[in-house]
């Protein structure tokens, strides 16, 4: 599904996560002493978090920042345990092992996922059961069964899972209340901007310029979105001074969307100085190849159009959307009969009816040949207007994408006539991440009858670990290979900073390829140089960033890196979790990100927004 910036949903999509409750000008955040350690360890003063780490074991708070930090996990009776006795339990638990048993006899399909999901449904284990119903999804999209099954409703000709309402209607409530607050005012600065006196002007730039609440980044987006430059130019260096990720894709948008060429300009030059991962995949997925057709006619034995297959192409980021239209020119045959006469002149009579039958032939053969040439020439008019919807399609994504490459090559320094294939795999080579084998190719068949989609399985290319490498899971460590779908791994959630048993999904196998290797106190971690951890203070950062000194973020005690080298080429795995996609691994148990790409976050350490260090 391509992302779309002609809305407010990818605006809000971060907003809806971040806490934007912020204090007014002059007040200084309050912390609790969960944030504290947190701010010590983002920091990098290990010492006093640690002396504060002790002050927070003598209070007992059940704050749950507070019990993640302690190394413990709500237990589905709501109570806190340490992640050992969470182990230790799971391990005791006859069904789980029923289910593990029961997981080993049906093979990684479509149909095996499905059942195995019903045996979890039924033995009530609703975490497994999720786990391989996306498992379903993963090999086949449409399956109807596994979607609604997991809440998923389809709404316009697409399936909405109950994450996306629910975002939609969080969106929808975090403009609504920056409308309310802040609406009025800033719709008054934007009318004094563009009034041309140049004391109005000066008033307006020194009222935005006062307005300080992240909670009016909503506001500011949907009233200036169609201002012109320079009146666009006050607002979108107020927002250029914003932290929040979501600023990086108001400027994105802007940069590609705005009718004023001037707007668009400025904005690509403000997205130099914000970090590539929070605008480049949208760029990026907005990308698209120009469409390509081919008409295939299928004829009769008898030469007439029994059909007519128009097939539409075209690439994007991720996928392949082929759309075919169908034209069946099914027979209705009509008998004509001409029954002879039976009186007593009957052959006389029937002999003067053959010519009349010869001349009945004709007409019909003349009167199907008028309907086979009409059916033709309809065709051709209906391929006709197809073809030239595509070309005025094909105009319109090369609009697109010029644009979208000269804000690339504003904010990335790439070359401005890049092909989409060019910079998608710039991305590739940047983030290190193998575009896949082969895309997700989405099939729409259209006829007079039907339209269903149809989707090929997808396949992966990540970064990932090498094998051996010490997962912790709901039973203990436990090798990375060794990890199946419906297995659980401790996680942690970026946004609350709490610890959770995360259901994996989806496994991946990747072949050799160069990798780095991380010196960790007693510890070695070998994976591929862009795979993810987490650096206090910093956030995610690829392997081949890491230097020797940094801070991982972990289960306990933040781990320093005391040498980051070179290792032989292995073979690689990875994980994909359903909830938070983060996982901990090694001896060290320290915090790496699963398959899926990192998303823009505000937090420097899980729990602690930039705003509060």
């Amino acid at each position: 599904m391509r992302l779309a910036f002609s809305s407010l949903a990818t605006i809000l999509l971060f907003l809806a996560s971040g806490p934007f409750q912020n204090p007014a000008l002059g007040a200084e955040p309050s912390r609790s002493l969960a944030e504290d350690i947190l701010a010590a360890e983002a920091d990098g003063d290990l010492e006093s978090r640690s002396k504060l780490l002790q002050q927070l074991d003598a209070e007992a708070s059940e704050e749950p920042l507070a019990q993640s930090l302690q190394g413990k996990v709500l237990g589905e009776d709501n109570l806190w345990r340490s992640v050992e006795e969470s182990i230790s339990a799971n391990r005791k638990s006859s069904l789980l092992a029923s289910y593990k048993t029961y997981r080993q006899t049906l093979p990684d399909t479509e149909a095996g996922n499905l059942q195995i999901a019903n045996w979890c449904q039924k033995a009530r284990l609703p975490e497994q059961e999720a786990a391989h119903l996306e498992r379903t999804l993963l090999i086949n999209p449409n399956n109807s069964i596994a979607r609604l099954r997991l809440g998923h409703r389809y709404q316009s000709g697409t399936w909405v899972s109950p994450k996306e309402a629910a975002r939609v209607q969080a969106e929808a409530d975090i403009l609504q209340k920056s409308l309310k607050k802040y609406g009025a005012d800033i719709q008054k600065i934007r009318r004094n901007l563009e009034s041309g006196n140049s004391r109005q002007v000066w008033e307006a730039m020194k009222q935005l310029d006062a307005i300080k609440d992240p909670m009016a980044i909503p506001a500011v987006a949907k009233v200036f979105q169609t201002a012109k430059s320079p009146a666009s130019d006050e607002a979108i260096l107020w927002l250029s001074n914003q932290e929040e990720p979501v600023v990086s894709r108001i400027l994105a948008q802007w940069a590609v969307e705005s009718r004023d060429p001037a707007t668009r300009n400025f904005a690509g030059e403000r997205l130099a100085a914000r970090p590539m991962h929070e605008f480049v995949p949208q760029l990026l997925n907005q990308l698209e190849s120009q469409i390509v057709s081919r008409v295939i006619p299928s004829f009769r034995a008898d030469g007439s159009l029994a059909g007519v297959r128009h097939a539409f192409a075209k690439e994007n980021a991720d996928d392949i959307d082929v759309t075919v239209v169908d034209f069946v020119n099914a027979r209705n045959i009509q008998d004509t009969i001409i029954r002879p006469d039976r009186s007593e002149n009957a052959t006389s009579a029937w002999r003067g009816r053959a010519f009349e039958r010869e001349i009945a032939e004709q007409e019909i053969r003349l009167q199907n040949i008028e309907t086979e040439r009409k059916i033709r020439t309809q065709q051709a008019k209906e391929i006709a207007q197809r073809e030239q919807r595509m070309a005025q399609s094909n105009v319109a994504i090369q609009n697109v994408n010029e644009r979208i490459g000269y804000a690339m090559s504003q904010a990335t320094g790439t070359h401005p006539g890049y092909s989409e294939k060019q910079l998608w795999d710039w991305w590739s080579d940047y983030t290190m991440r193998e575009p896949p084998p082969r895309k997700y190719v989405s099939m729409h068949y259209s006829n007079k009858y039907s339209t269903t989609n149809f989707y090929s399985p997808p396949q992966f290319a990540c970064e990932c670990f090498v094998a051996g490498t010490l997962v912790t899971t709901s039973e203990g460590a436990k090798p990375i290979e060794q990890i199946r779908v419906g297995d659980q791994v401790l996680s942690k959630s970026i946004e609350d900073g709490t610890l959770s048993w995360d259901t994996v999904c989806a496994t991946t196998e990747q072949p050799a390829k160069p990798l780095v290797r991380l010196q960790l106190e007693d510890e070695q971690l070998d994976c591929t140089q862009g795979h993810l951890f987490w650096v206090s203070g910093a956030g995610w950062t690829q392997a081949r960033n890491l230097q020797n000194g940094d801070v991982l973020h972990a289960i306990a005690d933040p781990i320093r890196i005391q040498d980051v080298s070179s290792a032989e080429a292995a073979p690689t795995y990875n994980l994909i979790t359903n909830e938070n996609h983060t996982y901990f691994v090694g001896e060290t148990q320290v915090l790496s990100h699963d398959f899926n790409e990192q998303a823009p976050t505000a937090y420097i350490v899980p729990g602690l927004h930039y705003a509060k260090n």
